[in-house]
């Protein structure tokens, strides 16, 4: 069947039958079958009725018949008389049947049958069954009015409030809900109005019960309370009118009642529903006005958005109507008058309200809310509870929210505001006293925070605090519209804030602070403010750390601040005690740093010794805290490794005092800084900080102190991997900063510096610890605390001036305790620290740092002058340890290795020989030892030792000399060492210059010499092999600078770095520099020894080239023509005899090439007389010969000769050609290429002997000599310098001899010879194989027309060398000269040069000197006044110097020194600037072998003879004439030389009439 199929459907109306249906199965005997989804079931005992009806319905309605009998079935069944159980059954039955098919009258008569059952004395169950068949017939469309006013009457029936739920559901069926009341409308509306009382008390009741029981179930008198207000909800909005004003108003009343009564949110949500839709379609009666409005305000709190929606509805449409006046004033007035013991839902739901209201904004008729009046009401409310604070702090954000509301608010008085803000009624009782009271004007911004700061009213809002942050956020954002009086409210609320919730916020609060100017001494409360934000927010621990460093970064303004400190000296200082009481426990970092700075720049400028005390006592204690790098992401300016600057700030404090000439509070730092110093336990940045001011300490003679700003440690720094390019270039794949260590956690969980390695003891300690033999060599590393170039070693420049008020107590007398107006500073704990450091280790960074800044400190003599006991003690250290090796060993994560440890205890031995008079004969016979030994033991040190073996050769000559057979022994077993040939060959030509420093007589002296000669031969060799193989190479170009542009700034490829790149770059430079020292060494050798060496020199010249063919370069062809000329000579040079000429007789003159040489032979024809020329490479020499010719005995008869043309009475006797055979040459055969060369007197050839006489012989070489006055840094002032000091003096009069420059013979290097234009004198230096003129410019005259010394640097600018004396007590700046040939400046700085007291003056007598010196040996002055010198270069040029690294030079050994230093700086100079040019360096032995050379390529062998052919030999037309022989041609003989081979063509060689 159709309703069987369609069984599970959820449509009901589908399963029900049909009345038709139902008759038609009671016709046929089928049983229908139920639905379902029946509403209505029955009980098992009236199954069979029900079937029956069920069966019954089924029968088709259209069917007349059928219906009449349905109905007179279901009247028969619903007889009164039948039981009671059966008409209920029946009434259901027909309830379930669809009655809106059945006729009119059907339903009627129905409702007939069912009136006792629906009656007040029928029981429930049959009511609501009555109801139920009511509910179903009211919705048949064909009830007219009669029908309907019946059906009406009998719903509604009285029926008890439990009960009268299908009444309700009936009478909306009925009324179609609301939309049909007709014609019921009194009785509808009497019904509602009466029945809504009930069914509420029932409510009420029945939850009390439940309550009681505790019972979960179900609430019937609920959901028909539910029903009720839904329907009259209906009502109302479809049939506005049907209540009557009557009706109305007591349903309004009825409704009031219910809100105030109920507790049930569902209540309340369906009053709110009803109440919205009576004032959208009607009006509240004038009577219940306020009263609604309480109600709906009531309602508007819950927490449901849709009832809030509802009430707000209700709310605009009061505010929409002729009304909205007064509802606002009520809300108002719920506000200002509300009792304050009545529960505040009321008001809370005012205050929502007019929320909504200031958030319409005149929107949607609502009216604008009058600001003023608003606020007034707030200030009633907020302080009653917390929770109202909270709604009225949202209706101020609302209002701030909207820019025209904003403006409108603005334009208040805010008076009311710090009530609604703060709930001052309140706290006023409850909040503690107040703990102080900042004098504080009603004008200032500050004064609101103050007022409410003071009694803690703001700590009492923790519930609204989220609150009352986006209401400071608001107000923030209005600052710029803000009065006077607005800006104190919001900027006091801002601080609360950020104070107590949003730390953020103090950041802008701190901004409109510094904006207003609060802090300004134009604000009369300036110093108050500053006050207050201490107190707030610097001195509370728990206030982030950024918002604690600005209020002091704000305080540390005010101390800079010049004009504040003056004018407000005495409010600072009160800040100042403030600040030392309540930080003296404080241990951030970031915030000591900026308290140190601020309190020492107070500190300095307030005479108050107490409170420089205080200061300086409390930034030492700063100074022992610790940076971490957990402080540092805190601290709002650094963007590195924070460290602690307090020690920095100390420093400075000393700088100024010192400066400042306050000599008792310079004493208070310096004893503070060193006790830091020394304190193993403090940081080691502070520690090192200090250090860098003590490293830096010098004094003069007079022991005035001074601070140099940069020492000259770039040189050992590059050796420790403490410059970028040096650490770069040992870790390229490593950044500069995390090449030494990272960051790690140790294992107590703190953050800090480890070096990657288990560190055993903390940071703080001493990083060694003892061993089994007493000392760890091995120490910790940690993050890189110094590097250069870096952060400025000192926090100021320090002025280039000695104090006039402090001095360095130096252990002599007269300089060891204060006086009035100065002080005298102790650092006697500075070098006893220096020598534990050494002995003992430390952290790697302070040990690091006083290896590279020891020999630069102990270069000022005068500093140490009377620390004898220290000076022997470092060196006593300093020698056990490198004789051992037994010294500290860097880590090896720092890439570090022990031999650059060893190079700089190699610098600080070497600058240690400037105290030899504190030493002994033995202890300074093991430094030499020590320097030679170190040559092979350390790589890394090896340079270091060879120069100061070289700075040995001048100081101790004496010491050198007893181990000179081993020094040479053991640079002969390193020449492998391509990198060590410039320096080994340096040496090697300062010593021979130093004869007192060798001994080449005796037995040793060959192996000594054959050494030395062994050494140069090897270097050439090398440098010829690096020459060959460089050939159409390009040379690469030095790139990195060699100079930092002060004098006390070495470069950074210095002496300490190990490259030996500028070594390979020079074989040039290698190979003149060996044979230069071959030929000074053989000249040193005597006379009688010379002979000796001839040969093996010879043999080991000669080489092979790539054909095996034995050659001989042109610079061992000028050596051997050197050697051949002086092996058994030592005469020196020869002049011309000036004498002779034709006073004497005709003379003939001709002129050979003779070999390598040039032949003038002049001889006086009658006598023989002859003047000899040799010209030879290497010098030219001049003698006389003469014959002396016998008496003819009387029986001689003279010859005639048979040339009858040759008159008989002619002079000529003798021929030059005759002197030339008698000095050389017999019948043997001569090889062709050997033989003379007869050279035409022709105009080349004189033009070319004048060019060949003009080659000097010896190699010239120029410097410049420049005096640096006092205080003079500008070229042209120094330049203008005629004269110098005394000792400049003494130097220059000893650097070489003073010649007269009019009529100079020698080549005076571009000098003026001829009008005294360049000076009438200079000094020169001059010996058999160098010479070297110094253009001294304060020998030079200075004109008035040439105030940039033009002229002086016509010569000084083209030298390559200049000699700088340097006096100005400023250091020297290399571009101060500026020229394109300015290579190499030779710094020479007085150290030490008016002494009062000697250095050895203390020591204990029983030191045996007499080894070193000899009384008179040297001027006393000499013996103690020092010099520094440092060679600086240009950016491109090598720097190989032995003083790359400042060396300290005694007065007597100084000239020498320095003078060795530029003749070695201008040969390379010279080889150099050729080499970089694409030339070659030749020097004037070179040149004038090239001039004979042109000769015998012009002359030689062109086939000429003086005399006539012999017969069977021919014309030399006829032989075809010899070859000609040109430079560089290979022969078939055994030697090539300049051009020359052995012939085997023996007529030839004996035909002496070739070359005669």
């Amino acid at each position: 069947m159709k309703a069987e199929a369609n069984s599970g459907s959820p449509n009901q109306e589908t399963l029900t039958p049909t009345l038709v249906e139902r008759v038609r199965e009671l016709a046929v005997g089928r049983q229908i079958k139920a639905s379902p989804h029946s509403r209505d079931g029955s009980d098992l005992a009236n199954a069979s009725a029900t079937t029956a009806f069920a069966r019954l319905s089924r029968v088709s309605a259209k069917n007349a018949q059928s219906e009449r009998v349905f109905k007179e079935k279901c009247l028969r069944d619903m007889d009164r008389g039948r039981p009671f159980k059966d008409r209920l059954a029946a009434m259901r039955a027909i309830s379930s049947h669809e009655l809106r098919q059945l006729s009119v009258d059907s339903l009627r008569a129905i409702w007939a049958a069912i009136e006792d059952l629906i009656s007040v004395q029928a029981n429930m169950e049959a009511r609501q069954a009555s109801l139920e068949l009511l509910r179903r017939s009211a919705s048949h469309p064909g009830l007219g009015p009669e029908e309907r006013k019946a059906l009406c009457s009998m719903i509604l029936t009285p029926i008890s409030p439990s009960g009268s739920r299908p009444q309700i559901l009936a009478l909306r069926e009925l009324m179609h809900d609301g939309v049909n009341v007709s014609p019921c409308e009194k009785e509808v509306s009497a019904y509602l109005v009466a029945t809504l009382k009930d069914v509420f008390i029932a409510t009420l009741e029945a939850r009390s019960a439940l309550k009681k029981n505790k019972s979960r179930r179900p609430i019937i008198e609920e959901e028909t309370l539910e029903e009720l207000l839904r329907f009259a909800n209906d009502l109302v909005d479809r049939s506005s009118t049907v209540l009557g004003k009557d009706n109305l108003s007591i349903l309004i009343q009825r409704l009031i009642w219910i809100a105030n009564k109920t507790t049930s949110h569902k209540d309340l949500e369906q009053v709110a529903f009803l109440i919205r839709t009576i004032t959208s379609r009607s009006s509240i009666p004038p009577e219940h006005f306020e009263s609604c409005i309480e109600v709906l305000c009531g309602i508007s709190c819950t927490s449901d958005a849709s009832v809030g929606e509802a009430t707000w509805t209700s709310m605009k449409s009061l505010l929409a109507s002729e009304n909205q006046t007064a509802v606002v004033d009520f809300l108002l007035r719920i506000l200002r008058y509300w009792p304050k013991d009545r529960q505040s839902i009321t008001v809370r739901g005012a205050l929502l309200s007019l929320k909504h209201i200031v958030e319409a904004n005149g929107e949607d008729s609502v009216p604008i809310i009058d600001m003023q009046q608003l606020l007034y009401a707030l200030q009633a409310v907020a302080p009653t509870n917390s929770r109202l604070q909270v709604d009225c702090l949202q209706i101020v954000i609302s209002c701030l929210e909207d820019q025209e509301t904003a403006s409108r608010l603005l334009a208040s008085d805010w008076s009311s505001l710090d009530a609604v803000i703060y709930r001052t009624d309140d706290t006023q009782n409850t909040v503690n006293q107040p703990l102080w009271y900042p004098l504080l004007g009603p004008a200032s911004l500050l004064s609101s925070f103050v007022k409410y700061y003071q009694t803690r009213a703001f700590s009492h809002l923790q519930e609204n605090w989220t609150s009352l942050e986006r209401l400071a956020r608001h107000l923030e954002s209005n600052w710029a519209n803000q009065n006077t009086r607005q800006r104190t409210m919001t900027l006091g609320l801002m601080l609360h804030v950020g104070c107590y919730v949003d730390r953020s916020m103090l950041a802008a609060t701190l901004d409109h602070i510094i904006g207003d100017r609060l802090l300004l001494p134009t604000n009369e409360d300036w110093m108050y403010h500053i006050s207050i934000l201490l107190e707030v927010i610097a001195f509370d621990t728990s206030k982030p750390l950024k918002f604690r460093y600005r209020i002091f970064a704000l305080f540390d303004e005010i101390v800079q601040d010049t004009k504040v400190a003056a004018t407000r000296l005495e409010g600072i200082k009160e800040l100042v005690h403030l600040i030392l009481k309540k930080m003296a426990k404080e241990s951030e970092v970031p915030l000591t740093n900026i308290l140190a700075q601020s309190l020492v720049r107070f500190a300095l400028d307030d005479d108050d010794d107490d409170v420089f005390d205080a200061v300086l006592a409390f930034v030492a204690g700063a100074a022992s805290f610790e940076g971490t790098t957990d402080q540092t992401a805190q601290n709002p300016v650094s963007t590195g490794a924070q460290n602690n600057r307090a020690a920095t700030h100390l420093v400075w404090l000393f700088q100024q005092c010192l400066t400042r000439c306050c000599p008792l509070r310079t004493k208070c730092c310096f004893e503070c800084l060193i006790a830091i110093a020394v304190d193993a336990t403090m940081p080691t940045d502070s520690r090192l900080t200090i250090m860098k001011l003590l490293s830096r300490l010098r004094c003069n003679p007079e022991c005035a102190l001074a601070v140099i700003s940069v020492p000259d440690t770039l040189g050992l720094a590059a050796a420790l991997c403490r410059t970028e390019a040096s650490a770069q270039m040992r870790h390229p794949s490593r950044g500069m900063l995390n090449r030494a260590s990272g960051i790690a956690e140790s294992p107590g969980g703190r953050i800090g510096r480890t070096s990657g390695i288990e560190l055993s003891r903390s940071a703080r300690s001493r990083s060694t610890t003892r061993s089994g033999n007493g000392r760890d060599r091995s120490i910790k590393a940690t993050l890189p605390l110094w590097m250069y170039p870096g952060t400025k070693g000192l926090p100021i420049d320090p002025p280039q001036t000695y104090s006039k008020d402090v001095y360095i107590c130096n252990g002599l007398k007269g300089h060891d305790h204060d006086h009035t107006g100065m002080a005298v500073l102790g650092i006697e704990r500075w070098s006893d620290l220096i020598l534990d450091i050494l002995q003992f280790g430390s952290d790697w960074e302070i040990y690091s740092y006083v290896l590279v800044h020891l020999p630069s400190q102990l270069t000022n003599i005068a500093l140490f002058t009377g620390r004898i006991p220290f000076v022997q003690s470092l060196h006593r250290t300093v020698l056990s340890q490198l004789r051992t090796g037994n010294f500290h060993e860097p880590p090896a994560i720092t890439g570090v290795k022990k031999g650059d440890v060893a190079l700089c205890l190699y610098n600080t031995m070497t600058i240690l020989l400037a105290y030899k008079e504190c030493l002994g004969r033995d202890q300074l016979d093991e430094t030499v030892r020590i320097f030679y030994t170190g040559i092979g033991t350390w790589d890394r040190a090896a340079r270091s030792c060879i120069h100061a073996l070289v700075l040995c050769s001048h100081e101790i000559p004496a010491n050198l000399r007893r181990f000179i057979l081993l020094i040479i022994q053991k640079m002969s077993q390193i020449i492998t060492q391509s990198h060590l040939a410039v320096d080994i060959l340096e040496f090697l030509a300062s010593l021979v210059r130093l004869p007192e420093t060798y001994q080449i007589v005796g037995p040793e002296s060959q192996d000594f010499l054959r050494t030395v000669f062994g050494i140069c031969i090897s270097y050439i060799h090398h440098a010829r092999e690096q020459r060959e193989k460089s050939v159409g190479a390009t040379r690469p170009s030095h790139a990195a600078a060699r100079h930092s542009g002060l004098s006390n700034k070495s470069s950074t490829a210095s002496e300490a770095s190990q490259s030996s790149d500028v070594q390979k770059d020079l074989p040039e430079y290698v190979f003149t520099i060996a044979y230069h020292v071959l030929t000074l060494w053989f000249l040193a050798i005597d006379v009688r020894e010379r002979s000796k060496h001839v040969g093996w020199i010879v043999k080991n010249l000669t080489w092979k080239d790539e054909l095996g063919n034995e050659s001989m370069e042109e610079q061992s062809q000028v050596t051997l023509d050197m050697i051949h000329r002086t092996a058994y000579n030592d005469l020196g040079e020869t002049h011309a005899n000036v004498d002779f000429h034709d006073a004497h007789g005709p003379i003939l003159k001709e002129t050979w090439l003779v070999g390598m040489s040039i032949i003038s032979l002049e001889t006086v024809q009658e006598t023989g007389l002859t003047l000899i020329t040799k010209r030879q490479a290497s010098g030219t020499t001049h003698a006389m010969y003469q014959q002396y010719t016998a008496q003819l005995p009387p029986h001689h008869v003279a010859i005639s000769s048979a040339n009858t043309n040759v008159s008989s009475n002619s002079s000529t006797k003798v021929f030059p050609q005759h002197i030339l055979l008698q000095l050389g040459f017999t019948i043997a055969p001569v090889p062709i290429p050997l033989q003379p060369l007869l050279l035409p007197e022709d105009a080349f050839m004189k033009r070319a002997i004048s060019s060949f006489d003009r080659n000097h012989t010896v190699d010239g070489h120029k410097a410049g000599v420049i005096y640096i006055a006092p205080d003079q840094t500008s070229e042209p002032g120094v330049l203008a310098n005629v004269s110098g000091s005394k000792v400049y003096e003494e130097f220059l009069s000893r650097l070489g001899t003073k010649v007269r420059l009019q009529d100079a013979k020698f080549n005076t290097q571009g000098l003026d010879r001829e009008s005294d234009m360049d000076g009438s004198y200079t000094y020169a230096w001059r010996d058999r194989v160098s010479e070297i003129i110094f253009h001294v410019a304060t020998m030079m005259p200075t004109l008035d027309h040439d105030p940039q010394c033009t002229n002086k640097k016509r010569h000084i600018g083209n030298d390559y060398v200049k000699i700088i004396f340097n006096e100005s007590g400023l250091p020297f700046r290399f571009e101060t000269f500026t020229s394109q040939f300015n290579h190499v400046n030779i710094i020479i700085t007085p150290e030490l040069t008016t002494p009062r007291h000697s250095i050895a003056t203390d020591i204990d007598s029983s030191n045996d000197l007499t080894a070193q010196t000899k009384p008179g040996d040297t001027p006393e002055d000499e013996e103690t006044a020092f010099f520094s010198v440092q060679t600086l270069c240009s950016p491109s040029f090598p720097q190989v110097s032995p003083t790359a690294t400042p060396k300290v030079v005694s007065a007597s050994a100084l000239p020498s020194f320095v003078r060795q230093l530029a003749l070695n700086a201008s040969v390379l100079s010279l080889v150099w600037s050729n080499q970089r040019e694409g030339g070659e360096n030749l020097s004037s032995w070179r040149n004038r072998l090239k001039e004979i050379i042109k000769l015998r390529q012009r002359y030689a062998n062109t086939g000429t003879s003086a005399n006539v052919s012999y017969p069977g030999m021919g014309n030399p037309s006829d032989r075809g004439g010899a070859p000609s022989y040109v430079d560089g041609d290979r022969w078939t003989g055994r030697l090539v030389m300049a051009g020359m081979a052995e012939q085997e063509h023996l007529l030839y060689s004996a035909d002496f009439t070739r070359w005669n």
